[in-house]
């Protein structure tokens, strides 16, 4: 009797705790936590180096991103909309360094952050917010790593919308401002003569990499597609005919050095033919 009570205690421990790094995350949304500051006023706190945010700033944005489709590692991508699904110019990355957040923030999904405390940065021109950068010398937030910590600082609400991504029809047109935005870019081609794949499932010592595709606009500027090579769509083919491209945009080098803007796709859907 009484190994049948310590061993249902023990269940109790484990199962109470709700954390489970590799399965589905659950928690109960709420909307009572009023946004302060539009994300697109949020950039205006960062000078160019990692800044801890000592205000009681509240952002909130709706899901634009997220790891449903491994191209996007750990992390979700939130931005404001002004009336109901148009879209501005203030997006966030938020590296909550957790697996399948696509169980709790699905892309649509309104989500809140207490800021205070928190670390801003940027990658390629994306804003990002995390905890204290893990290493010395690094520029990145760090992840908030465990379950117990994001719930401190990220709250899932229960409204949702369809963020419609800004559409272009020339690179020229896009600017560093809009870095970390859902956009869409149509009748482009890709640059290169030879069939090439998305992603590069088998690299440098066997391992997945990310690959560059180069693509051009109608007037000839070029931009890249970037993909991970653990991303669900990396093996399938780039389509050699003109295509609208759809993804979050940054700015930074490619694996030749070259810097230019960037898309991320969120999965193949973001290709149309």
């Amino acid at each position: 009797m009484f190994r049948n009570l310590l061993l249902l205690i023990l269940l109790c421990v484990f199962t109470g705790c709700g954390y489970n790094e590799f399965g589905e995350l659950s928690a109960p949304a709420r909307d009572d936590l009023p946004m302060n500051i539009e994300l697109k006023e949020l950039r205006a706190h960062y000078k160019g180096e990692p800044v801890t945010i000592n205000a009681p700033l509240v952002i909130g944005g709706y899901v634009t991103a997220n790891d449903r489709s491994d191209n996007f590692y750990r992390t979700i991508i939130i931005q404001d909309v002004d009336d109901v699904s148009e879209p501005t110019h203030g997006a966030v990355e938020l590296r909550i360094g957790l697996y399948s957040l696509y169980h709790l923030f699905p892309e649509g999904r309104y989500v809140a952050v207490r800021a205070e405390g928190l670390t801003l940065s940027d990658y390629n021109g994306i804003l990002q917010l995390g905890l204290e950068p893990a290493e010395s010398g690094s520029t990145l937030p760090g992840y908030f790593g465990y379950r117990a910590v994001m719930d401190q600082y990220v709250v899932p609400g229960t409204s949702s919308c369809v963020v419609e991504p800004i559409v272009f029809e020339h690179v020229g047109n896009f600017s560093e401002t809009m870095c970390g935005c859902l956009v869409r870019i149509t009748s482009v081609r890709l640059a290169a003569d030879t069939s090439v794949t998305w992603g590069i499932e088998s690299g440098w010592n066997n391992k997945p990499q990310t690959a560059y595709r180069i693509f051009i606009d109608r007037s000839g500027t070029s931009f890249a597609v970037v993909t991970s090579g653990y991303a669900d769509f990396a093996g399938e083919t780039v389509p050699r005919e003109e295509v609208s491209i759809t993804g979050i945009l940054s700015y930074g080098r490619t694996d030749t050095g070259r810097e230019m803007y960037m898309i991320k796709m969120r999965d193949i859907r973001d290709v149309i033919r």
